[in-house]
């Protein structure tokens, strides 16, 4: 067995999601199509790890993206843009050779660093952050249940969004322009740098039929939108944005 950068050649894309959809601590972040959309939107390296068996097996997986910090010094992260990635592995053996790959690999292209973005403890003995959370959200099959679980504040916030006749609506790319509107107005009254639209498409290119754009509008203006992703029995919004505007309204 040994670690080596898959080609995504002969299949090999293939076998790597099949790996991915088939471990239970797999985010939709571990997948193979991240690789074209960081690099096709922004021009950064990926480097893809596995550990596969002399007969083919894969045993464990690791995403990584070569990139420029803004001291433009080279970094590896598992994954940029995103809060999941990092190792993916059948046990902690397979763990710890893909780290050590990570790590010669990193040394060898003079890297400062490498950021792995676990959601649970790596039990490999590295430094957190600690500096940002996931919140997750069980949804009941029963509506009532669902509704019953929030608290008096959001369905209050429920009951105003349904009195203000707002409309939803999903999309594909025939909603990028108007999710990517209302999502630029945002980021930058926020004062934080907005990411090119071209991150967005090439996300609903790769993930066709799983990435999806929701759109929300008070008459015939767009006032906010998400971009979801829909992967295993999760749904992730990584983005999402409304006009300041109408959120008193």
């Amino acid at each position: 067995m040994s670690v080596t950068l898959c080609q995504f050649e002969q299949g090999e894309e293939k076998r790597w999601d099949a790996y991915v959809t088939g471990n239970p601590n797999a985010g939709h972040c571990h997948l193979s199509g991240w690789r074209r959309v960081i690099s096709n939107s922004y021009g950064h390296r990926p480097y893809y790890l596995w550990h596969c068996t002399d007969d083919g097996k894969v045993k464990g997986i690791l995403p990584l993206i070569s990139m420029r910090s803004l001291l433009l010094r080279r970094i590896f992260v598992s994954l940029p843009f995103l809060d999941d990635g990092g190792i993916l592995a059948d046990d902690d053996k397979v763990a710890r050779a893909l780290f050590q790959k990570a790590v010669q690999m990193a040394n060898a292209k003079h890297a400062e660093s490498i950021n792995f973005r676990h959601r649970s403890d790596s039990r490999l003995g590295l430094s957190p952050h600690g500096k940002k959370v996931t919140l997750v959200l069980k949804i009941a099959d029963d509506p009532d249940a669902i509704w019953k679980g929030f608290n008096a504040k959001v369905r209050n916030q429920v009951r105003k969004a349904v009195k203000s006749e707002l409309e939803v609506s999903w999309h594909t790319t025939d909603g990028l322009e108007d999710f990517y509107h209302v999502f630029a107005i945002n980021m930058r009254s926020l004062g934080s740098p907005v990411h090119s639209i071209k991150l967005f498409s090439e996300i609903l290119k790769a993930f066709e039929g799983n990435a999806k754009i929701i759109l929300i509008r008070k008459g015939e203006k767009t006032v906010g939108g998400g971009l979801a992703i829909l992967f295993k029995k999760t749904v992730s919004i990584p983005w999402a944005s409304s006009l300041r505007t109408f959120r008193s309204q």
